[in-house]
């Protein structure tokens, strides 16, 4: 009886000791989002505006032009070279569905791979 005493006095402590600290975590939870948080005063929202898209028939090659030279642009960046030395044979969109953890691995490998001159 003595044991099952000991044990069920651990037992209340530990739960006591859990929900104190709880609601510490509580009590600066709520006083931080007295300090950080703002409300949006009426007046300083910005009223939404309905944009219409239009269909406008735009030259494939005036679009593709300028996707190859921003594509050019980012890997001229990336790796620190002069753009004239790239040239971009073919390009595609990449699979949005894929998991952000595919995305990560596959630019690891991308980094690992590059040649540093």
């Amino acid at each position: 009886m003595h044991i099952l005493a000991e044990g069920l006095k651990v037992t209340v402590i530990g739960l006591v000791i859990v929900f104190f600290i709880l609601f510490i975590l509580y009590l600066v939870m709520v006083a931080m989002k007295r300090i950080f948080y703002r409300e949006k005063k009426p007046g300083d929202t910005v009223k939404d505006e309905v944009v219409k898209v239009q269909d406008e028939s735009v030259n494939d090659t005036d679009d593709s032009d300028e996707i190859i030279a921003v594509i050019t642009a980012a890997v001229s960046c990336c790796l620190k070279k002069p753009a004239y030395n790239l040239k971009v044979r073919s390009y595609r969109q990449a699979d949005q569905s894929s998991l952000i953890w595919n995305q990560a691995g596959r630019l690891e490998q991308i980094e690992s791979r590059r040649i540093v001159k």
